[in-house]
């Protein structure tokens, strides 16, 4: 086998393992909420007392296996790959922070900010103005 395909087989055995961990870790979760949410001392003494032997079996186990060295893969994040295309914006402003750098608009007819030569108010009079001259 290439190191490549062993690299692939641990990756998919660590993946494999954070599954079985996240449908164990939520059923159980859901159990213990909904034994405690309905308030049963039947069922939780029932509960309690499976993940207890369930404990108890496994430190059993551990305590037999201690002389024994074994290798346990650590389980860590899926490797990061770079998706294609536009790398997406580093930063973007929140809605309540404002812009540093704000430009105004300024009027080529009247020279005045806050609005362009199309919405100039002024616009009309200099036009009149023109005609009045080269009359």
């Amino acid at each position: 086998m290439e190191s490549s395909q062993i690299g692939d087989i641990e990756v998919s055995k660590v993946i494999s393992k954070k599954r079985k961990f996240g449908e164990l870790f939520g059923l159980g979760r859901k159990i213990i909420s909904d034994v405690i949410e309905d308030g049963d001392e039947e069922t939780y003494n029932e509960v309690l007392n499976f993940l207890q032997s369930i404990q108890q079996r496994r430190q059993r186990i551990f305590h037999n296996n201690n002389n024994v060295n074994v290798n346990i893969v650590g389980i860590q994040n899926p490797v990061a790959r770079i998706p294609k295309g536009r790398p997406k914006l580093k930063s973007t402003k929140g809605a309540l922070e404002e812009s540093s750098n704000k430009s105004q608009y300024s009027c080529k007819i009247c020279k005045q900010l806050g609005h362009n030569s199309k919405t100039c108010k002024g616009k009309g009079k200099e036009n009149q103005d023109n005609s009045e001259e080269m009359s």
